[in-house]
């Protein structure tokens, strides 16, 4: 970024551009509140004021985003190249505790890619993607029974309905809180990336009522199906 500042800029204009790439931060905060085109990112006990149309257009409040921030002269930042906003909403207990759980860039990358943060250790296991709705189910109910969660062990029948109240909300992150708060207490990320992996597998074999009871895997397949 640096080499395209100096060759793009010169004079007072490239010195600023090179101070606000200094003070770039790379921070998983967030969605506190979104008004007109700003969007509030909250990181405990800081607050980012981010300036982008697209963000205010797409993103959830209650959800967390992981971005580059630069810094611009007024008091506001913008998005840097490269983001995501991650599929569920924040507990007060994970909010509290977000300067502790940051991503650093190469490991949000490598987690992005299912990949290890460490080359010599196994990869990261694919997101289990099954071809029936009950054997979805049974999947998160044995992960459930072995986290002693018996809240989430839920029927066939209690799943589809739990999927099918959401099916209005296009970025079912309501789904996703109400299935972490179902789980209660989460003890690290990997623990939530498990959780939301499995429930993610679940609705997406959850026949959808309004779509003549096809699921989103039979709507938009990624795979050869059998």
């Amino acid at each position: 970024m640096e080499i395209a500042i100096r060759r793009l800029y010169d004079g007072s204009d490239q010195t600023e551009a090179l101070a606000a790439v200094a003070r770039t931060r790379f921070v998983m905060g967030l969605v506190r509140s979104i008004t007109g085109r700003n969007v509030y990112l909250q990181l405990e006990d800081e607050q980012f004021e981010v300036r982008n149309p697209a963000w205010a257009a797409n993103l959830v409040t209650g959800t967390a985003v992981s971005a580059y921030l630069v810094p611009v002269r007024h008091g506001y930042w913008i998005p840097g190249p490269g983001w995501v906003n991650l599929p569920f909403q924040l507990g007060p207990g994970i909010r509290s505790h977000l300067k502790s759980m940051q991503f650093d860039q190469i490991s949000l990358e490598r987690l992005l890619q299912s990949r290890s943060s460490d080359p010599d250790e196994p990869q990261r296991p694919p997101p289990p993607e099954d071809l029936t709705l009950g054997a979805a189910v049974d999947r998160i109910t044995a992960w459930a029974r072995e986290h002693n969660c018996p809240a989430l062990v839920l029927s066939n029948e209690a799943w589809s309905a739990l999927v099918c109240s959401h099916l209005e909300n296009a970025a079912a992150t309501d789904f996703y809180k109400e299935v972490l708060d179902l789980f209660g207490s989460l003890s690290s990320e990997d623990e939530a990336n498990e959780l939301v992996s499995l429930a993610s597998n679940v609705w997406n074999n959850t026949p959808q009522p309004d779509r003549g009871g096809r699921t989103a895997n039979e709507m938009a397949p990624l795979r050869p199906r059998q």
